[in-house]
C-alpha cells in the first residue's frame, strides 16, 4: 500500500512492490555477505588497531575520537558492507547522483556523484575516528565490490 510516505531521508524511483522487494532483499544479502566475508578475513590476518600501534610505539597517552572495537582491524567491515550494498543498489537502480539529507536538520544536505562515493565517505569516517588504517578500508571496499557484483550476477542468472 502506498500512502505517499517515505522513510527518513530515503527517496528512490517509483518501483512496483516486486521490484522494491528484490532491491531490498538483494541489498540485505549484500550487506550480510559483505560482513561475513570481512569478519572471516579479520581473523585470518589479525591486524592490530591504530590505537594499539600508536600507544605501543608512538604515544602511550593517545586516544582515538571514538571507542575502538575489540576485534582485528583488517579488512574494514564498514567498508565491506557499505560498498557491497552500494554496488548492488547502483546495479539495480543506476542512480546518477545521490542526495543525502540529515533528518535531524543538524547537518547540511550533501550531494554525491554515486552511491560508491557515499560508501567511500562512510569508510573514511573510520580512519578519522581512529579505528582503521586506509589499507583496511581499501581491502574492505574491494571485498564489498566483489560481494556486490557476485550478488548481482547470481540474481541476474536466476541462480540466487
Amino acid at each position: 500500500m502506498d500512502d505517499g510516505r517515505r522513510g527518513p531521508g530515503a527517496e528512490a524511483p517509483d518501483l512496483e512492490l516486486t521490484a522494491a522487494t528484490e532491491v531490498l532483499a538483494l541489498t540485505g544479502i549484500a550487506l550480510a555477505d559483505g560482513t561475513i566475508v570481512a569478519w572471516a578475513d579479520k581473523y585470518e590476518h589479525l591486524v592490530v588497531r591504530p590505537v594499539t600501534y600508536i600507544q605501543l610505539h608512538i604515544d602511550p597517552t593517545w586516544a582515538p575520537l571514538l571507542p575502538t572495537p575489540g576485534h582485528p582491524e583488517f579488512p574494514a567491515g564498514h567498508s565491506a558492507s557499505s560498498t557491497a550494498a552500494a554496488t548492488v543498489l547502483e546495479g539495480l537502480l543506476a542512480p546518477e547522483a545521490v542526495t543525502v539529507r540529515d533528518v535531524t536538520g543538524q547537518q547540511p544536505t550533501r550531494e554525491f556523484g554515486s552511491l560508491a562515493e557515499v560508501a567511500a565517505e562512510v569508510a573514511m569516517s573510520r580512519v578519522y575516528a581512529g579505528a582503521h588504517y586506509p589499507l583496511g578500508l581499501e581491502a574492505g571496499a574491494d571485498l564489498g565490490r566483489r560481494v556486490g557484483k557476485r550478488v548481482l550476477d547470481l540474481a541476474r542468472s536466476g541462480a540466487g
